[in-house]
């Protein structure tokens, strides 16, 4: 849990906030500066997947 919590400050630190880190994800900036296993937990915590899926197909 504490791994999960430091991966979400320094992304709030790179990317400035959900917004930020939405987009990140986006663009496949995340995967590339912070991991791609990290970039996934992000995508998880913040429902990205599920707005894809439920929005656009």
């Amino acid at each position: 849990m504490a791994k999960i919590i430091g991966w979400v400050k320094r992304a709030c630190h790179l990317w400035g906030g959900v917004r930020g880190i939405w987009c990140a994800i986006r663009s496949d900036t995340a995967a590339a500066e912070i991991g791609s296993e990290v970039a996934t937990v992000l995508e998880d915590i913040l429902g990205y997947g599920d707005v894809l899926n439920n929005c656009f197909n």
